[in-house]
């Protein structure tokens, strides 16, 4: 069952293209956006999957780089806030996804998927150690010019980052 920001069970095939938190233009066919409402309709959805249990999981994907191996890691949120354009969910292991100007999000028990972002920051605790400053690390993604600059604070691995817009920004797959 997919559920829309509205609470009714099923949107409309216009809801679906839309972009999350679009609002139509008076007699045409296209969407303008209010960004932080995109922000807070995402932790706001979340939030009620979280509470019924329903939350979607899965492993992380950002802009097409894999955190870790693909479908090495397992992650659930647990929490949510937005404040302005800037999503933050909290993960079972302590994790957290902050997404900047999220656009295209599309969140239900089977899915969470965020189409674009202009920037997306992944941390967490080294895995198996104390949960302290020195063991928290993180990978982040900025897009500059349509190009994706991906980075990483872990120094014990050489990443093969390979971000690209063609895919979406973040992915519980």
């Amino acid at each position: 069952m997919t559920r829309s920001w509205e609470g009714s069970t099923e949107p409309t095939a216009a809801e679906q293209r839309a972009p999350l938190g679009a609002q139509p233009c008076d007699g045409c066919d296209q969407y303008r956006r209010d960004m932080s409402s995109d922000a807070v309709r995402a932790a706001e959805t979340i939030e009620r999957l979280v509470q019924t249990n329903e939350a979607p999981t899965g492993s992380l994907r950002v802009f097409g780089d894999w955190f870790g191996r693909a479908h090495d890691n397992w992650h659930r949120p647990v929490s949510t806030s937005a404040e302005g354009d800037v999503l933050s969910v909290t993960f079972d292991g302590g994790e957290t996804l902050d997404v900047w100007e999220p656009v295209g999000v599309s969140i239900s028990p089977t899915q969470f998927r965020i189409e674009h972002a202009a920037r997306v920051r992944w941390q967490w605790f080294y895995y198996g150690r104390p949960k302290t400053d020195e063991n928290l690390f993180s990978q982040e993604h900025r897009v500059q010019d349509g190009v994706v600059h991906a980075s990483t604070t872990a120094t014990w691995y050489a990443p093969l980052f390979n971000p690209s817009t063609d895919h979406p920004a973040v992915e519980l797959l």
